[in-house]
């Protein structure tokens, strides 16, 4: 990527490698990429608040339990830009937001953090306390009962499941 080598030249005395530039850099492009696609699809559908309440209720979530992790960005890509906006039309009854939320709190208790170990620079001494957050924000929608959280959070959650050691 000739924009972490540029970037390098031009601040030489900055600590992060070209290769760590890189990576920063492609996960910002793929992260706009992917806002850029999903916002347009919802603004077809005509559902883009829903959409980013189920993008933003996804994300919050996987930031500190993990999930698992495709190895093309373009399948990540166009999964989340679709997911999100079919998450976006989740209109369940409080039972099922009950159900859900209770799936979701129970695949967290068993698999959070899921996968994160080449993902993140957070001590494994700490991933007990992720765990902890992530009980604690799947449970902040007994409060809301949104059908597009619950479902999002559920979504997620299923990404956590791996084989057990």
């Amino acid at each position: 990527m000739q924009w972490a080598n540029r970037l390098k030249q031009s601040v030489p005395e900055h600590p992060a490698s070209v290769a760590v530039m890189k990576y920063g850099l492609q996960i910002f492009i793929e992260t706009i990429l992917t806002l850029l696609l999903a916002i347009s699809i919802s603004l077809l559908t005509g559902m883009t608040g829903e959409m980013l309440l189920a993008l933003i209720a996804f994300a919050i979530l996987r930031a500190v339990s993990g999930g698992f992790h495709f190895s093309a960005a373009w399948a990540c890509l166009w999964s989340s830009a679709i997911g999100a906006n079919l998450l976006a039309y989740a209109t369940f009854n409080d039972t099922i937001i009950l159900i859900c939320t209770g799936i979701s709190l129970l695949l967290a208790a068993i698999y959070a953090p899921s996968k994160i170990d080449k993902q993140t620079r957070i001590p494994k001494k700490y991933y007990p306390m992720l765990k902890v957050i992530s009980l604690v924000i799947i449970s902040a929608n007994l409060l809301f009962m949104s059908s597009i959280i619950a479902a999002a959070f559920l979504v997620q959650s299923l990404t956590l499941i791996r084989k057990r050691r």
